[in-house]
């Protein structure tokens, strides 16, 4: 494309035209010179990209210099790679698509990729060339980086006629560019002869007329239902207002009509997927397809086998769909019995009510069509009477009921046993109706688990027992809060005793882990940097860093409980090499984080008679740790010792429940502005006095603002970070409360979105703290037990059953929560109601049902409220478990409601339960 001289340039010159920041003016000067000439630009040029990246890391002033210079370095990498190889380093760079590109004139723009294309496509690449990069490419192409990369790809493909390899990048990348046809997108051959490079081609105004046209289709599309996320672009919403001939789904069906595509293949395909599986999003896609590839009854029976594997194990909606398909063809008589029973068995032991609902019903037809099934049948009946939800197991118990006349004795006596393992509330409605016993399942008994008691992690003994144990810390993700106060505690103790055994025991980790060499306001809110700059003093390295993090952190307007464990650790690097501290004052002697007053005491004494005086954040952190009564004797003893701030430990304490309600505006900020709306039910906290600034304590009496809806909406609002919540219990152990109200905006974060899963370890460790019913920790237990991440419901249970063996749960008040969330549609039934029912067929039966007692009490008022039958069902098998008997007026109006259906049945029986 363009002709090749022999002139070069020097580093010199390219770096001020790097500096200067506009990559066309670096393009219109290298693209005229011959790799070969530039090899020795190479070197320097991969110099200035680390050098680049490393100032990037610094604070936004060098940030912003560096990152607009780095357009430039990326085209002059490419312009001056001599290699395929040297060349795909550059491409694959993941900021290369992502960096704004510099106008001459001032300003900026995006990159483009027919931009980056065009330097691959100079005179001097050869073909050769060009078609290994290509590979190279493809078989790199990622399938979440977006378009661009993979239109430079198949442009350069296109160019030099390579064949690419259909790896999942590539066909990610072929989907994409089969759904922009519809935009009248150019595709990248009609670009070529735009610019007069090569001759005109068609253009397709169609999906379906471009897929027609795929030379390698047939290869291509059995890779659709491989490659991960193709199922979004065929249920793109969009694509429907451009007709059919543009939608995956109805394109590739009409193409089997044509016979341009095997129909057959195509749904076995399609009908394999589904039974793979996927997130709810994608396999919506290919179930859209199957709705469009429209087995017909043969096609069905041929694949009967298929179907019942579907409607045992695919996602319920594909359940569904092979149900209805298989009752179809029941319908026309073509359903064997023995495949029939398969079904049965199969699909009685799926948890979605709707679908074991359809197959009971789908079950008793059959019966009345042919009595002798019955005998076939009773056997899959049984399967749903341990069905989780009670309305199933009780259809089941109806079924059983009118065919048990029909079977024989011992057949009838198998029901009977299998009908023991109903809930607890339908026992009686089971010894009624076929006459069973009054034997309970064994796991009906079960008390209350007793939580197993957590001890201290073992003190460290050695230098080399240290460096064992911090390297372990170093790459650890969530470090157990005890584990890192013992590492301190060693640090402290070993170092002071040996300094130059511990030394030579961490020079292994100092040649793995470079020293530290800078601090900004990122990496100082890290425990990796934190840990990294203590390493570097016990390895005998610089402590200067961790100067600079501390003061970084004390100088922050807006500070995060995650400052505390991290301005600890700066202060003992700070300390370290003076030596004089023997140990440290806040170790813990239990494993919630408390410190027995009289060893705390003790140490203060060692550090009296040793001259000593103490480390600010060490003394208030020992003093945060310990119970209030006494706090203020060893606060006096600590003044003695001349320990700053020693006796200023003022935290704030629960005062009320704020509710900002469903669809009400919030008040407007200092300035006028509204904000956007967030109901919500938060803690309002409140101190008696303001604690000095720059202490733990003025951290922690920073809690969210209960009136600032952008501290829950957004639960790292204003810089703060909750990377380390999970140490945030043991800071001050006798305080849950105070630890629950800065930790709720991700809990209220988490009922909504489960990307996130940072709270899971904090709720079972509040639990255990302090010695009394926590209002605020309740409040985190009832957004825990709705939380969107089954992980996060489970710790939730994990918590409650601890609180309850603790005797500190308020069902009560929890109940009363859960109902206020629940009325501000941020609690959802299906979520908390399921994870009430594990705590209490684990053995918290007799408090689950005083929460379930407090919802129903709450919200009986509004009948209509969507779960309300579920909440019901849970309180028969709650109070049949317990058992309890109590009288529950709202019971009576319930069961006088006509709608729901299942309403005032579930009313009914709850009463006849709490009369027995």
């Amino acid at each position: 494309m363009t002709a090749m001289d022999n002139e070069t340039m020097d580093w010199t010159e390219l770096r001020a035209l790097i500096a200067g920041r506009v990559p066309q003016n670096v393009i219109e000067r290298l693209a005229g010179i011959s790799a070969s000439q530039l090899r020795h630009l190479r070197a320097p040029l991969k110099a200035l990209l680390k050098e680049l990246r490393r100032e990037m890391s610094q604070d936004s002033g060098r940030y912003m210099v560096a990152h607009d210079q780095l357009a430039a370095t990326f085209v002059a990498g490419i312009l001056c790679s001599g290699t395929p190889r040297e060349a795909y380093s550059w491409l694959t760079q993941r900021r290369l698509l992502h960096t704004t590109w510099p106008l001459d004139g001032g300003g900026s723009t995006n990159s483009d990729y027919h931009r980056i294309l065009a330097l691959l496509l100079l005179g001097h690449r050869d073909p050769a060339w060009q078609q290994e990069l290509a590979v190279r490419l493809a078989e790199w192409l990622p399938t979440n980086r977006g378009l661009a990369p993979w239109l430079i790809t198949y442009g350069l493909a296109a160019w030099s006629e390579t064949d690419l390899p259909a790896t999942d990048g590539f066909i990610r990348g072929w989907v994409s560019q089969g759904s922009l046809i519809r935009y009248q997108h150019q595709e990248i051959r009609e670009w070529f002869a735009a610019q007069g490079w090569r001759a005109p081609v068609p253009h397709h105004t169609t999906l379906r007329s471009w897929l027609r046209a795929e030379p390698r289709l047939a290869e291509f599309v059995p890779r659709l239902f491989e490659v991960d996320d193709i199922g979004s672009e065929f249920t793109d919403p969009y694509a429907a207002r451009f007709g059919a001939d543009n939608e995956w789904p109805k394109v590739l069906a009409a193409l089997a009509d044509e016979g341009v595509l095997d129909r057959g293949a195509l749904l076995d395909q399609c009908l394999a997927k589904l039974l793979r599986g996927d997130r709810p999003g994608n396999l919506r896609g290919f179930v859209a397809l199957h709705d469009q590839l429209a087995p017909t009854p043969e096609q069905t029976a041929d694949r009967v086998g298929m179907y019942i594997r579907l409607a045992a194990d695919g996602a319920g909606t594909v359940g569904k769909i092979a149900q209805k398909l298989l009752k179809t063809l029941d319908s026309q008589g073509r359903l064997e019995p023995d495949a029939f029973e398969e079904l049965c068995s199969a699909v009685l032991t799926r948890s979605e009510t709707t679908l074991v609902s359809a197959q009971l019903a789908w079950m008793d037809k059959v019966v009345r069509r042919d009595t002798a099934q019955s005998a076939v049948l009773a056997g899959a009946l049984s399967m749903a009477f341990s069905h989780p939800t009670a309305a199933v197991q009780e259809r089941a118990l109806g079924l059983a009921a009118r065919w048990i006349g029909l079977l024989g004795p011992e057949m009838q006596e198998q029901l009977r046993d299998a009908a023991i393992m109903v809930d607890a509330s339908l026992q009686s409605e089971a010894a009624r109706l076929l006459g069973t016993g009054t034997a309970q399942p064994e796991n009906l008994a079960l008390e209350l688990p007793v939580p197993a008691v957590r001890t201290m992690p073992e003190a460290i003994e050695s230098p080399t027992e240290l460096a064992e144990r911090f390297a372990a810390a170093l790459v650890t993700r969530q470090i157990d809060p005890m584990e890192l106060e013992r590492v301190l505690e060693g640090a402290v103790v070993q170092h002071h005793a040996e300094r130059d055994a511990v030394a030579a025991a961490f020079a292994p980790l100092a040649t793995r882990y470079p020293a530290q060499n800078d601090a900004n306001r990122w990496s100082a809110t890290t425990m990796a940097h934190a840990l990294g700059c203590l390493m570097d003093v016990l390895a005998g390295r610089s402590s200067r860093v961790a100067l600079d993090a501390r003061t970084l952190l004390l100088e922050e307007l807006f500070t995060s409980v995650d400052h505390i464990p991290l301005r600890r650790i700066h202060e003992i690097t700070k300390h370290l090499p003076s030596g004089t501290a023997p140990f440290l004052l806040a170790t813990p002697t239990t494993a919630d984080g408390a410190i027995d007053p009289a060893v705390l005491a003790g140490r203060l004494d060692q550090f009296q008679a040793e001259s000593v005086t103490p480390w600010a954040d060490d003394l208030e952190q020992a003093l945060l740790r310990l119970p209030d009564a006494a706090r203020a004797d060893i606060a006096g003893h600590a003044r003695m010792l001349g320990g700053p701030r020693s006796e200023t430990v003022i935290l704030p304490v629960f005062s009320d429940f704020h509710t900002q309600a469903f669809g009400v505006d919030e008040l407007p900020d200092a300035t006028g502005h509204r904000r956007i709306s967030t109901p919500r039910v938060v803690p309002v906290m409140k101190t008696s006095s303001e604690p000095e600034e720059c202490t733990l304590a003025g951290i922690l009496a920073q809690t969210p603002d209960p009136l600032e809806p952008q501290a829950y909406y957004w639960p790292t609002w204003n810089g703060r970070s909750n990377t380390l919540i999970g140490l945030w219990p043991s800071i001050t152990p006798h305080h849950p409360d105070l630890i629950a109200a800065h930790a709720l905006p991700t809990f209220f974060k988490q009922a909504d979105d489960d990307s996130s899963a940072t709270a899971i370890t904090v709720l079972p460790s509040l639990a255990w703290a302090g010695s009394s019913p926590a209002p605020v920790v309740h409040l985190a237990l009832a957004y825990g037990l709705t939380a969107a991440g089954p992980a996060s419901r489970t710790a939730a249970v994990d918590a409650l059953l601890a609180l309850a063996a603790l005797d500190k749960l308020d069902p009560s008040l929890l109940g009363r929560l859960l109902a206020a969330l629940w009325h501000e549609h941020i609690a959802r039934p299906g979520r908390f109601l399921k994870a009430l029912g594990e705590a209490a067929r684990v053995g918290a039966a007799t408090h689950v049902w005083g929460v379930v007692r407090a919802l129903i009490t709450a919200v009986a008022a509004n009948p209509a409220l969507k779960g309300l039958p579920d909440l019901l069902s849970l309180g028969s098998e709650c109070a049949a478990l317990g058992p309890v008997r109590s009288d529950l007026p709202e019971l009576a109006e319930l069961a006088l409601q006509a709608k729901p259906a299942r309403l005032p049945k579930e009313a009914r029986r709850l009463q006849e339960i709490l009369r027995q």
